[in-house]
């Protein structure tokens, strides 16, 4: 029965079958020298998956310090995880098989190549989802808007962007047009301008009503002091005259709906 048609055994193992008393022309020197070379390849194995999940844990460990978002941490560490297993099979056909390296990797490259143009889509959106994750555009909770969508972000995939609108609604926006889009980030700053019309119906001084409404605003909890609020009076067509009220919320520390009303 013949043997497989691996590579010959490097000198390392002619010299341990040499050192043994066996000679090439022995009957069991060619089954000797290919177990030796299989459990060469083996070791190459196993170091390689002991290697593989060491350096996972590190990749994750730096990340994790690096506050990294987590599925950015689970990403760089399947990442690295691969690759370490992919250049290990490599390896472990150079030593049992060297000939079949470079047909392999030429048709991994073809591989690749003919996924990428397939799902080329699906590419963008994916690389477009690691770069927010790595830059951090917006944060978990920011409301946003990118393109005709608006709400609040719950959670940056690797595929979408998933928002939650006001109505309870979720929009799955593609990465690939978040990270192209121009994107407005209602939540960016510690406070957030807001402007509200009250149309005048008493007979009050005007001067009187706007200090009163100016006092009320400012009282409101969530409403910052400074900036603080400003309080004119503007033309309006029903009333012939409004008060307008310009205040600022705190946005990261009240809900700016909950203080919307009390203004209003």
């Amino acid at each position: 029965m013949g043997l497989p048609t691996f590579s010959a055994a490097f000198s390392l193992n002619e010299q341990v079958l040499g050192a043994l008393g066996l000679k090439s022309g022995d009957a069991s020197y060619a089954w000797l020298t290919f177990g030796l070379t299989l459990l060469e390849g083996l070791l190459v194995i196993v170091l390689t998956v002991l290697v593989a999940r060491v350096a996972r844990s590190i990749s994750r460990g730096a990340s994790r310090n690096a506050l990294w978002d987590v599925q950015l941490v689970l990403l760089v560490g399947r990442l690295v995880y691969i690759g370490v297993l992919v250049v290990g099979f490599l390896a472990f056909l150079y030593v049992v098989a060297p000939q079949l390296v470079a047909p392999v990797v030429g048709a991994v490259g073809l591989l690749g190549l003919a996924f990428g143009l397939a799902f080329q889509d699906i590419l963008k959106n994916w690389l477009s989802g690691v770069f927010l994750l790595l830059e951090r555009p917006f944060r978990i909770g920011d409301e946003i808007t990118v393109g005709a969508f608006t709400g609040s972000v719950e959670t940056v995939r690797l595929r979408v962007t998933a928002l939650r609108t006001l109505d309870a609604q979720r929009i799955l926006v593609p990465n690939q047009m978040v990270y192209t889009s121009a994107i407005v980030d209602a939540s960016s700053y510690p406070v957030r301008q807001f402007t509200t019309l009250a149309g005048v119906t008493t007979d009050r001084p005007l001067k009187e009503l706007l200090r009163e409404t100016e006092a009320g605003v400012a009282k409101i909890e969530g409403v910052a002091g400074e900036p603080s609020p400003e309080v004119s009076l503007v033309p309006n067509v029903e009333h012939g005259a409004a008060i307008e009220v310009r205040y600022w919320v705190e946005v990261e520390n009240f809900r700016v709906r909950g203080v919307m009303r009390e203004v209003n």
